[in-house]
C-alpha cells in the first residue's frame, strides 16, 4: 500500500508540475512522446535493414513492427474505447513492450561485444541499444501513470457520458418544470 501511493503522490506530482494539475494531459504529453521515439526508432530500422544483416535487421524490423502496431492500437484506446477493459488490455500490452525492449536492449548490447571483438564498429548498435533501452523506461513509466490514474480517466468518459444524457432533459410548459424521457424502458403497446 505504501508503494501504491508513492506512485501516486509521484505521478501527481508530475501533472502538478508538468500540466497543471491534468492527469490527461500527462498521459497524453508521455504518450505523445512515446509515438516520437517509435517514429525515430522506425527510421533506425530502415538503417539497419539497408546496411546491416541478419539478425540486427530482424531485431530492428520486428521491434518496429510492434511498436507500431502498439502505437497504432493505445491511440485507438486513448481516443475511442476508454472502459476498464480496453485500459487495462492497453495496459498489459504496454508492460510487455517494455520488457521486450528491455530484453531487446541486452540482446543488442551482446552483439555490441561481439562485433567489438571483431574490430567491427558499433556507433549504429549503440544508438539503437540506448533507444531500446529508453523506449522500456518510457513505457514502463507511462503503464505506472496510466495504471496510477485510471480511475480518473475512466470516470471522466463516464462524466461524458452522464452530460450527454443530461442534454435530452426537454423544457415542458412555461419553462417551470423540466420533463426527463424514460431511459432503458421498452414501451409497450397493450392490443
Amino acid at each position: 500500500m505504501m508503494l501504491a501511493t508513492a506512485i501516486s503522490s509521484a505521478t501527481t506530482y508530475l501533472s502538478v508540475s508538468l500540466c497543471d494539475g491534468s492527469s490527461r494531459k500527462l498521459i497524453a504529453g508521455w504518450w505523445y512522446t512515446i509515438l516520437f521515439l517509435s517514429i525515430v526508432q522506425i527510421f533506425l530500422a530502415m538503417w539497419a535493414l539497408s546496411s546491416r544483416g541478419g539478425t540486427e535487421a530482424f531485431l530492428s524490423i520486428w521491434s518496429s513492427i510492434v511498436l507500431l502496431l502498439l502505437c497504432i492500437g493505445g491511440t485507438i484506446v486513448m481516443r475511442k474505447f476508454q472502459s476498464s477493459v480496453a485500459v487495462g488490455f492497453f495496459m498489459g500490452s504496454v508492460i510487455a513492450g517494455s520488457q521486450m525492449f528491455l530484453l531487446l536492449f541486452f540482446m543488442i548490447d551482446a552483439y555490441i561485444d561481439d562485433r567489438v571483438a571483431a574490430d567491427l564498429t558499433v556507433d549504429g548498435e549503440r544508438l539503437t541499444a540506448f533507444l531500446f533501452l529508453v523506449q522500456s523506461i518510457m513505457l514502463a513509466c507511462f503503464a505506472v501513470i496510466l495504471g496510477s490514474h485510471r480511475s480518473e480517466i475512466l470516470d471522466q468518459k463516464i462524466n461524458l457520458e452522464e452530460e450527454e444524457n443530461m442534454a435530452e432533459v426537454y423544457q415542458v410548459g412555461d419553462g417551470e418544470g423540466t420533463y426527463e424521457a424514460p431511459r432503458g424502458r421498452e414501451q409497450r403497446t397493450v392490443v
